[in-house]
């Protein structure tokens, strides 16, 4: 499903974005720009992947994946009633992320996958137009996975592996500890 394979990376770079430059403490002060680097290309990532998963222009986004349920709820191991109860709790959960999701398209329209000029002639704008919680982010990456779980085990009976295993293997290296 290549809906969960967005979640999965978008998952695992926004741990590294947040998390790499506090658990390797010694590469950051050996190679501080790498680190800085690597850790906003993460967090870019992260911005991606999230648009791309509720892209409503996509048939293959989270919202795409709500309509195609009703219209198939018949195919589900579950009755159509607890799937379109499941798609309504679904719809309401994204209407709580708008401005986070308005937000992150901002910025992937803006400065990650195209160059605005709004970045440069108007940038106290972009920053706050664009502004992005990390709590927020979390939450999102949660209530996706969630989404997704639910519907999966709706449909077949079988709960996801949301995170990639080991993506947080930088921590076993030793110029880290």
């Amino acid at each position: 499903m290549w809906l969960l394979t967005d979640l999965q990376f978008a998952r695992a770079s926004f741990v590294i974005s947040c998390d790499l430059k506090r658990a390797c403490p010694a590469g950051v002060a050996t190679a501080p720009f790498f680190f800085e680097l690597t850790c906003n290309r993460h967090a870019d990532a992260v911005a991606l992947h999230a648009t791309k998963l509720y892209d409503p222009a996509r048939s293959l986004s989270i919202p795409g994946l709500l309509t195609l349920a009703l219209r198939r709820a018949g195919a589900f191991s579950a009755s159509a009633a607890e799937v379109t109860k499941e798609v309504t709790v679904a719809r309401k959960t994204i209407l709580g992320f708008a401005p986070l999701l308005k937000s992150l398209k901002l910025r992937r329209n803006q400065s990650i996958a195209h160059m605005d000029p709004t970045t440069v002639v108007n940038p106290d704008r972009y920053v706050t137009d664009g502004f992005v919680r990390t709590g927020d982010l979390a939450e999102l990456l949660e209530q996706t996975g969630s989404i997704l779980n639910r519907l999966s085990v709706l449909y077949r009976g079988i709960s996801l592996t949301l995170d990639i295993a080991n993506a947080d293997d930088y921590r076993k290296l030793s110029i880290y500890r």
